[in-house]
């Protein structure tokens, strides 16, 4: 199990920058199935926090340097549908999510936008070695 840096997401909470590009990487489908997501790599400010799958035990490594290896090159991924309307909010909350066998393999993210009436909820979980990417809003 690795160890989780909540140390870095309080450094990245401190500074309360906005999410200003995000960009993923992208293993190319092959034979068995569709391309996967296996690293995202989120700009709030000029703070880069790379997200990126462990292929072995399925766990979500983070990096707050931006120099972690990653064996796929990450693409600006800013202008999609998901991320355009959150590019310009600020994180308000990070959550690390651990599965029921003591694995780190997700992290939740909530951001609002400057006036704080909008929330957005973003969930990275590694599965079969990619993140998916949930999105969640408040039901009550």
């Amino acid at each position: 199990m690795n160890d989780f840096p909540l140390d870095s997401l309080v450094q990245l909470w401190d500074a309360n920058e906005p999410l200003r590009r995000v960009e993923s990487a992208i293993f190319p489908a092959d034979l068995d199935g569709p391309p996967m997501t296996t690293g995202y790599r989120l700009w709030f400010g000029n703070t880069p926090l790379t997200l990126r799958a462990e292929p072995d035990f399925d766990e979500l490594l983070l990096d707050l340097d931006g120099r972690a290896d990653h064996p796929e090159p990450f693409t600006d991924r800013s202008n999609a549908d998901i991320w355009v309307h959150q590019i310009g909010r600020r994180s308000t909350w990070f959550w690390r999510l651990t599965n029921q066998q003591g694995y780190n393999d997700g992290l939740r993210i909530e951001l609002v936008d400057d006036d704080s009436t909008h929330t957005e909820i973003l969930e990275f979980v590694v599965v079969a070695s990619a993140i998916e990417l949930y999105y969640g809003q408040r039901v009550t």
